[in-house]
C-alpha cells in the first residue's frame, strides 16, 4: 500500500483517490456505507446554499456592470 502523498507539494487529490480505490479493491469485508435521511437533507441544504451563493455573485456582477454604465469609474 502506498502512503498518501504529503509535503513537498506532491499531495494531489487524484493520486490519493487512486490509492484509496486500489486499497478498497484489494480489501475484503469492507463495511457498506448507509446514507441516512439526515445526510441527504444536509446535502440538499449545502447544494441550495451553493446555488444561493452563485446567484448572489451573478447579481453583484450584474449590478456592478450597470453601475459602470451609469457612473464614471463604477461604484467602489
Amino acid at each position: 500500500m502506498r502512503v498518501f502523498a504529503t509535503g513537498q507539494g506532491r499531495k494531489t487529490d487524484p493520486v490519493d483517490a487512486h490509492s484509496v480505490a486500489v486499497v478498497a479493491l484489494h480489501t475484503k469485508d469492507l463495511q457498506h456505507v448507509q446514507i441516512d435521511d439526515a445526510t441527504v437533507a444536509l446535502r440538499l441544504l449545502v447544494d441550495h446554499r451553493d446555488e444561493l451563493g452563485h446567484g448572489r455573485t451573478q447579481t453583484v456582477n450584474r449590478l456592478h456592470s450597470l453601475l459602470l454604465e451609469l457612473l464614471p469609474g463604477g461604484a467602489k
